[in-house]
């Protein structure tokens, strides 16, 4: 049952859900959760592409913004995270949606999703529960081993063969080992797949052996591959950024490996005339 204590309803933009407003990081979320002040980019795109033929995968679903936004709108929601601390909030903001139209049509798992199916060792550079808890952080200040499901049991047990597939995927560095993983298995279906992309978090090993420009160099390089890996495997869809601009695989690897930025999102699809997002040139 969702604590009624701290229940709070929100309104984002005629989209209204409850949440149980207690403990959040930061304090401020959910004002700028309602306001749009967080990611508007990220709404605007669930609003052009979620609908009632979609089937919604959250994966890193932190407390339920996204997935309690894109329900709504959705056939069907599935929505993973394997963080004990963020999966007790979201597990109480689902339950304070529990007499919404739209309820049951949302199913969460405290699972990680990858590659393989096995258990896998989880970190927060804090206690938990931050959205930034990752597998980049196993020796962090808190660790977990948690439970993982392998995407394609996901896509061969809960995604219909027909209709429209959206997923959106934050998992905080995960993204590098599971999308070269399970591209070939979205190209099956008519999909969109809005990525978050974790470069600041990313510490190759080489520069755990080096210091001064050398490592800067080594780690440098070594980031560059692991980029170059994830877009080579989908290459052959189309890739905006968030904001429906256009994104050129060779300018962002250059840009990566001389100045050391990289984009925080991207949008891809194999159906950019079904999944037109603003900004993007098939946008009506």
């Amino acid at each position: 049952m969702a604590d009624t204590s701290a229940l709070r309803s929100l309104d984002r933009s005629g989209t209204r859900l409850n949440v149980v407003d207690r403990d959040v990081v930061p304090v401020t979320f959910w004002d700028d959760f309602q306001s749009s002040a967080w990611e508007p980019e990220t709404t605007a795109i669930f609003d052009a592409c979620i609908n009632s033929d979609t089937t919604f995968l959250d994966i890193g679903a932190w407390i339920g913004p996204t997935a309690l936004y894109g329900a709504q709108r959705a056939k069907k929601t599935l929505a993973f995270e394997p963080d004990p601390v963020a999966f007790a909030a979201l597990e109480q903001n689902v339950a304070a949606n529990s007499d919404a139209s739209w309820a049951d049509r949302l199913t969460i798992h405290n699972k990680a999703v990858m590659a393989k199916a096995g258990s896998l060792k989880f970190g927060s550079r804090k206690g938990g529960g931050d959205s930034t808890s990752s597998v980049l952080f196993a020796d962090g200040e808190t660790v977990w081993t948690v439970e993982g499901v392998a995407f394609s049991e996901v896509f061969a047990n809960d995604v219909p063969k027909t209709g429209k597939l959206f997923a959106k995927i934050d998992i905080e560095g995960g993204e590098y080992e599971l999308i070269p993983a399970i591209a070939s298995l979205l190209a099956q279906r008519d999909f969109a797949l809005l990525l978050s992309i974790h470069a600041r978090y990313v510490t190759p090993k080489t520069k755990r052996f080096f210091t001064g420009p050398l490592k800067a160099l080594l780690g440098r390089r070594e980031s560059v591959a692991m980029h170059a890996k994830l877009l080579d495997a989908v290459k052959d869809f189309t890739i905006l950024n968030e904001d429906g601009t256009s994104f050129d695989i060779d300018q962002a690897l250059a840009d990566l490996k001389w100045q050391g930025t990289f984009a925080n999102a991207l949008f891809i699809t194999n159906k950019p005339q079904m999944f037109q997002i603003p900004g993007s040139s098939h946008a009506g």
